[in-house]
């Protein structure tokens, strides 16, 4: 990859504050309208440069409950609902088996969750998988396993998608990082880039109504009676 970059002195001018939120809103506006997106009104543009010499204990790291609970506290709130005759904007079919909370009064309102929310279950997911952290979905311990895999790579796949959706431009150099450092002859060092302000996201997503518990278990969409396997 480095070779390929050799020789690269140029890259194309990136888009001014003003032209990249008007892109995001435009994008935005052709599948679901700002006036439907429930989290659009908390949606905030900030230019920061990240830290990627070493990830923080609080989020790295093998099998531990209190950094589980950071990553659960960054999410991990319940599922909003989304009207069923708003699903269109979405396209997708109003009329489709879309998950909502059992009962009658419930059919017009659809468990969701923001893409954000679940992508940082995604990596969550894959970190707890990576280090061998327990993951229940209250199952058979061997249907357990197949579910847990499953679900792992459902998330390789959601991340590829989005960071293929997203295809960040902004380019990544490489410092020295000297002969003594046991990781690699790289560091990163990461540019200054344009970004949604997660805080006032999660903030929103944790006050928002929901239709189902932090798990939204199998008993709050089929019904007090089901059992499970």
């Amino acid at each position: 990859m480095l070779g390929a970059l050799k020789g690269c002195q140029r890259y194309l001018p990136l888009p001014s504050a003003k032209n990249f939120e008007d892109e995001e809103r435009i994008a935005l506006e052709k599948t679901l309208s700002d006036r439907e997106n429930p989290f659009r009104p908390f949606v905030t543009y900030e230019t920061r440069r990240f830290d990627w010499e070493g990830c923080p204990e609080d989020f790295c790291g093998g099998v531990q409950q209190e950094r589980s609970k950071r990553w659960e506290d960054l999410w991990n709130y319940g599922y909003p609902a989304f009207p069923r005759d708003k699903v269109n904007e979405l396209n997708k079919d109003p009329a489709a088996d879309w998950l909502h909370p059992s009962g009658s009064d419930n059919i017009d309102n659809l468990v969701s969750l923001p893409e954000f929310a679940h992508q940082t279950h995604c990596v969550s997911l894959i970190r707890k998988t990576l280090y061998g952290e327990e993951v229940s979905h209250s199952l058979s311990e061997e249907i357990e396993k197949e579910r847990l895999w499953y679900h792992t790579n459902h998330c390789l796949l959601s991340l590829k998608i989005m960071i293929e959706c997203k295809a960040d431009p902004t380019p990544v150099l490489f410092k020295d990082a000297g002969k003594d450092n046991r990781i690699g002859a790289w560091t990163l060092v990461d540019a200054p880039r344009r970004c949604k302000n997660y805080e006032p996201l999660r903030i929103a997503l944790r006050g928002s109504e929901k239709m189902c518990s932090i798990n939204c278990n199998a008993a709050e969409i089929y019904g007090a009676s089901t059992t499970t396997v």
